[in-house]
């Protein structure tokens, strides 16, 4: 979607240029979002007790900290912070477009959608 977006971006029109459409299209993919977020707590307990049962398990954590720059838990965390952040985009860009611009209906369906699944 990022790709989609910049890629359209660097063609700007302020009168042609949609992204609403890119939103609506994932909009029923964000649901997965959804169930990643209800499982995260299972997940977080199941790295604790591996953190203290396996050193295995540390050791690869360390190793793919090292390689990534972040911890297992920031990679975890990024997906619970992402339908947030389309919904506060869409929010803004809902509010900086006129009503009668071609994208405005998609923009604020997408808004909606995203916000039903952000519940």
């Amino acid at each position: 979607m990022v790709e989609q977006l910049r890629l359209r971006s660097q063609v700007w029109d302020e009168e042609r240029t949609l992204f609403g459409d890119i939103f609506l299209k994932r909009a029923p993919l964000m649901k997965l979002l959804e169930l990643y977020a209800m499982n995260f707590a299972n997940c977080r307990q199941v790295i604790e007790r591996l953190n203290r049962s396996s050193k295995a398990f540390v050791r690869f954590c360390r190793n793919a900290e090292g390689a990534t720059g972040q911890s297992l838990q920031s990679l975890l965390m990024g997906p619970i912070q992402r339908a947030p952040r389309y919904e506060m985009l869409l929010k803004e860009l809902v509010k900086n477009t006129y009503e009668g611009h071609p994208d405005y209906s998609n923009l604020a369906n997408a808004l909606i959608k995203v916000k039903t699944i952000n519940k």
